[in-house]
């Protein structure tokens, strides 16, 4: 008897083991760090740990960026991350001339 109670526990353990791991959704993924950059007013945004795959409104457009986090971003010259994307490596800084980016995605 006290060998199928246990023998009960030990599948209900596994089961809700194998329905955590594989039935809950996949979580948000951010980046860690710190993203920075100077508008054309010299105005200065920040976004610590930005939210990957969000796109990110650079109002006046950035003259200069401090990218300081683990993934890479993604800077496009019109608002809503569309038009003339190019890469931004972690860890690095950039500055930009006319056109400036308007809109900023991580990935």
């Amino acid at each position: 008897m006290r060998a199928l109670v246990r023998l009960g526990r030990v599948t209900i353990t596994a089961a809700a083991t194998i329905a955590l791991v594989t039935g809950l959704p996949a979580g948000v993924h951010a980046a860690i760090g710190d993203f920075g950059c100077t508008d054309v007013n010299g105005d200065e945004f920040r976004n610590d740990d930005p939210e990957d795959g969000e796109c990110f409104l650079l109002v006046a457009g950035a003259v200069h960026a401090d990218h300081d986090t683990d993934t890479r971003a993604v800077v496009y010259l019109a608002p809503g991350c569309e038009e003339g994307p190019f890469e931004m490596r972690p860890h690095t800084s950039r500055d930009f001339r006319n056109p400036a980016p308007h809109s900023v995605r991580f990935v």
